[in-house]
């Protein structure tokens, strides 16, 4: 399979190999925002966990 890849890419011109690296590059800046789009919305919840589960399980250090 890989082989096949690395053929089918020799035979392709310096334009059609810059012009597949120009879509690579924005599928992969597409990918990018689309993971930071769902961080941004899910941050907040993982703090909120996270600090709800450090006040149930740190009892014993407030009482001290």
């Amino acid at each position: 399979m890989v082989e096949l890849i690395f053929m089918h890419l020799s035979e392709l011109s310096t334009k059609e190999l810059q012009q597949l690296a120009i879509h690579l590059k924005i599928q992969v800046q597409k990918v990018i925002d689309l993971l930071w789009l769902f961080m941004e919305l899910h941050m907040l919840k993982l703090m909120m966990l996270s600090i709800m589960l450090l006040c149930v399980f740190d009892v014993s250090g407030a009482t001290v």
